[in-house]
Parts: structure tokens; C-alpha cells; sequence
């Protein structure tokens, strides 16, 4: 399988957003923006699906061919997503963030001053308009970002942007 190949085998976007919606509205789940649904087919249909099937095919060295890959999943996804102007895939968000002394080797959660260092970095700030406190700003402390995963920075035609936690990096 081809990297072209992987990218045109997933679901496209509206296709996927009819489904989501519909399974949403049986089982009573609360009501989602529309950026919460773009993040996660993004993270979970395409980066996600895309990784998944590399490492069936490719097990020993799909790491190797993982940026490839995912990269092409993304530019096809992205074309039909509304709002969505761009995207990076972030093999190593600590290349990004300011270090930390006595950071552990297995990782941690990014506070606030970290988050808003990556949108500073790509000139844009964190988007807010998501069901919940996604980026941990009220006086909820759950977020999922964490230093050791791998992240895709979206970007929106409003100026914004969302970071979305994507499958972890496996060591063989």
C-alpha cells in the first residue's frame, strides 16, 4: 500500500460527520462543536486509521514511514474540511516548547505556558470554541496533551488553531 493509496482509503469527511452525528444523537452524547468533530476525525480517522495500517503492513519499521504516510492522509483529509487551512504533523512537540528542568524521560502533561508557546510558535492562538475547557484555560485541569505523543497543529481560516493527541510512538 502506497502512501497516495492509504489517503484515498479513508472515509472522507462529510461521510464521516453524518455517521458521528447520527451515533451521537442515539445515544444522547452532549452537544459538540463543530471544531470538536473536525479534531477528531483528523486525529482519530486519519492520523489514527493511517497509522494502524501501516503497522500491520509494515511492522518493524513502519516509525520510518510513519511521517510519510500520515502526511499524505492529511493533505487529502484536509481538502473537503471546512475551515481548515493547513495542518503540521508534530512527530516531538518538546522541539517546539521551552525545556524543562527534571522533565521525566516518559513524558508529561503540557500546562498552559507550554500550550500557548506552540501557538505562539506558529503565530496563531488556540481556538476555544469546543465543548469543554479543551486546553485546560477554566478550572478544569484535564487535558490530554501530553510531551512524549505525537500531535497535528490545524489550522483554521479565522486565524485559529487546535492541537489534536494522536497515536503514541511504539519502540520495538
Amino acid at each position: 500500500m502506497t502512501p497516495r493509496k492509504n489517503a484515498a482509503a479513508i472515509q472522507k469527511y462529510d461521510a464521516w460527520l453524518e455517521g458521528r452525528k447520527e451515533r451521537a444523537s442515539n445515544y444522547g452524547v452532549a452537544a459538540r462543536t463543530e471544531y470538536d468533530y473536525i479534531c477528531e476525525y483528523i486525529g482519530k480517522k486519519v492520523v489514527d486509521a493511517t497509522v494502524l495500517n501501516i503497522a500491520h503492513i509494515y511492522p518493524k519499521t513502519y516509525q520510518k514511514k510513519r511521517i510519510e504516510y500520515v502526511n499524505a492522509a492529511l493533505q487529502e483529509a484536509t481538502k473537503t474540511i471546512p475551515h481548515v487551512t493547513g495542518y503540521e504533523y508534530i512527530m516531538d512537540i518538546t522541539s517546539i516548547i521551552p525545556k524543562r528542568t527534571n522533565a521525566p524521560a516518559y513524558g508529561y502533561l503540557l500546562n498552559n505556558s507550554e500550550l500557548i508557546a506552540v501557538s505562539e510558535y506558529y503565530g496563531k492562538s488556540l481556538n476555544t470554541d469546543h465543548f469543554g475547557d479543551r486546553y485546560q484555560f477554566g478550572k478544569v485541569d484535564s487535558n490530554n496533551f501530553r510531551s512524549n505523543y505525537p500531535m497535528v497543529a490545524i489550522f483554521y481560516d479565522d486565524g485559529t488553531m487546535d492541537l489534536e493527541v494522536t497515536a503514541p510512538v511504539i519502540k520495538y
